[in-house]
C-alpha cells in the first residue's frame, strides 16, 4: 500500500472508531458509508478505490460547502434517508457545533486528524509592496485588510457564510483588527475594518476549491 493510501486507511480507522463501526475482514460484508465531505477532499478521490480494496469499506463522498446549513442538516437528524450522512470529514467541526448549539443538541464525537492553515496567495509585486510597509517584513491579517480597503489588494475568497475556510479567513481579519491578543469576542469585532477587507473581494465562490 502506498504512503498516501496508508494515511487514508488510518483516517478511515479513526472515522470508523468515531461511529462505533467494526472494520470487516476480506471475507466479511462490504460496508458503504455516506460521507459529508469538504470540497477540498476531491483531490484524494483517486485513492478511495485503494482504500476500499484494503479495508472493505466504500466511502460515498458527498462534497458540499460545510459551513452552510444544507449539508449540516444531514448530520443533525433534520434529514433522513439519502439526505442523511453516516459521518462527516470536514475542514472544521466549528460550524456543526454552532449549529447544534442553536438547538441544544449534543455534538457527536469528533477526532482531529490533520491541520491545514489558511494561506493567502499574493502576486510578487503586491507581496513586495506589503512587506516593505510591514514591521520586519511580516505581513499580518491586519495588513491584508488595510491593503484591501485602500485598493492595493483585490482578491478572491470562498463565501464565509458557506465555507469554513472563508470563515476562518474572516475571523483572522477580525481578530487582527481587534488587537487584543486573545480570542475574538463579539464586542471586539470592528465592522469598519471588516467592510474594508470585504471591499477588496472581487471574486467569490461557494467553497475554497
Amino acid at each position: 500500500m502506498s504512503r498516501r493510501a496508508r494515511a487514508l486507511a488510518a483516517v478511515l480507522a479513526l472515522l470508523l472508531a468515531a461511529t462505533a463501526l467494526t472494520s470487516c475482514t476480506d471475507d466479511g460484508p462490504r460496508i458503504t458509508l455516506r460521507v459529508l465531505a469538504a470540497p477540498e477532499l476531491v483531490d484524494a478521490e483517486g485513492l478511495l478505490d485503494d482504500l476500499e480494496e484494503d479495508t472493505g469499506v466504500e466511502l460515498d463522498m458527498v462534497y458540499e460547502a460545510t459551513a452552510g446549513l444544507d449539508g449540516l442538516d444531514g448530520l443533525t437528524g433534520r434529514r433522513t434517508g439519502r439526505d442523511a450522512y453516516d459521518l462527516a470529514w470536514l475542514t472544521s467541526d466549528r460550524s456543526l457545533r454552532l449549529r447544534l448549539q442553536e438547538t441544544g443538541a449534543t455534538p457527536p464525537e469528533s477526532t482531529a486528524i490533520m491541520r491545514s492553515p489558511v494561506v493567502v496567495g499574493l502576486t510578487p509585486e503586491v507581496a513586495r509592496t506589503l512587506r516593505a510597509a510591514s514591521p520586519g517584513g511580516r505581513i499580518s491579517w491586519a495588513d491584508i485588510a488595510d491593503a484591501a480597503a485602500d485598493g492595493t489588494l483585490r482578491f478572491g475568497m470562498a463565501d464565509p457564510r458557506r465555507s469554513d475556510t472563508g470563515r476562518a479567513a474572516l475571523v483572522g481579519v477580525a481578530t487582527a483588527a481587534a488587537g487584543t491578543g486573545s480570542a475574538l469576542r463579539e464586542e471586539d469585532v470592528s465592522c469598519d475594518r471588516l467592510r474594508g477587507f470585504r471591499s477588496g473581494q472581487t471574486l467569490t465562490a461557494a467553497s475554497s476549491r
